[in-house]
């Protein structure tokens, strides 16, 4: 549903590898959420001219940063994956839960060739 919501927005107005880092690290919160948070699950999608906003709501109130993690380690990776492809991320509190987002830079799509 959000991806669907993501592609119709962004997709024409997007390079091929934003669009691909911003499912993958919108997959990777989403999963967080359903996982660790409360529900509902939100997600809110907004392109701005020089950057994609995505943010994922339904978190529990707690202090969400990359945690440390060994090469055996079966999870524990999401926020270290949105840290290394986003431009930018963070998380908002309320009294009633959070949420995290990530934005990436807008490249528009590459012109095709003649």
């Amino acid at each position: 549903m959000w991806r669907d919501e993501l592609r119709r927005l962004a997709g024409a107005e997007l390079d091929d590898d934003t669009l691909a880092a911003a499912l993958l690290i919108g997959n990777e919160l989403v999963t967080n959420a359903v996982r660790h948070g409360q529900s509902p699950v939100s997600v809110t999608v907004t392109l701005t001219p020089t950057a994609l906003r995505v943010e994922v709501g339904g978190l529990q109130a707690m202090d969400l940063h990359p945690r440390a993690v060994i090469d055996s380690s079966e999870s524990g990776r999401g926020l270290q994956i949105v840290a290394a492809l986003s431009a930018g991320w963070g998380t908002t509190h309320s009294p009633v839960g959070g949420s995290v987002w990530f934005e990436l830079a807008r490249r528009p799509p590459k012109a095709s060739s003649p």
